[in-house]
């Protein structure tokens, strides 16, 4: 009986050890996205957001810019940054329109979200794609904006 013990025991704690460095393992994983994740929102979105508010800003239309980082008490967190606009300076009563990329490392991937107002005063937030992280390029980001403006400013 002892050896039978023995042997269960030995299985069980190979498979516990297993099960802990697969742990460790994807906890590893997701850090190293959520600081792949920071590197692209902080080089390519920042950037084009800034270049967006500028021209904004000079007809008369502010925008903010706000990142939220990762959380360093927890490595399941996420990583995003949205750009919201105040059409004429106005703080809208059902929320300003907003374009936001969110990555959270248990998906692996970036999110992009736009949220408008409609003309009778609605506030429709979407989600607009999904990105590999290599998929993602001024190009892109330049396009998304775009999209927003006109569904703000063709629409008013």
């Amino acid at each position: 009986m002892r050896s039978a013990l023995a042997g269960i025991l030995e299985d069980y704690e190979q498979r516990r050890d297993r099960e802990v460095s697969a742990r460790k393992a994807e906890l590893a994983g997701q850090e190293k996205f959520l600081l792949d994740a920071t590197a692209v929102l902080e080089t390519i979105v920042a950037p084009c957001f800034a270049q967006f508010s500028e021209e904004l800003k000079r007809h008369n239309h502010v925008c903010t810019v706000e990142v939220e980082k990762q959380d360093e008490n927890d490595k399941r967190s996420q990583v995003k940054i949205t750009l919201t606009i105040f059409p004429n300076g106005t703080t809208l009563p059902q929320g300003n329109p907003s374009l936001s990329y969110a990555a959270s490392s248990h998906r692996k991937k970036l999110s992009a979200h736009r949220s408008i107002t409609t003309r009778n005063g609605g506030f429709i937030p979407s989600t607009i794609g999904e990105h590999e992280l290599t998929q993602v390029t001024p190009a892109l980001i330049d396009r998304d904006l775009l999209e927003l403006a006109q569904n703000i400013f063709v629409a008013a």
